[in-house]
């Protein structure tokens, strides 16, 4: 609420597969995906890269 009262637009979802999916299809060939988190949020994103 308080990103929305400035104008920062964000997204939520149910988990971090969906996220990332969202991720790549709004971004362009020249932009950076960066995913921080804990351990285990950037451990199951590797794991969605490492398996393409």
């Amino acid at each position: 609420s308080v990103a929305q009262d400035i104008g920062i637009k964000g997204n939520c979802f149910d988990n971090v597969t969906e996220a990332f999916t969202m991720a790549k299809q709004v971004a362009s060939s020249n932009d950076l995906i960066l995913v921080f988190g804990s351990f285990f949020t950037v451990a199951e994103i590797r794991a969605l890269l490492l398996s393409n």
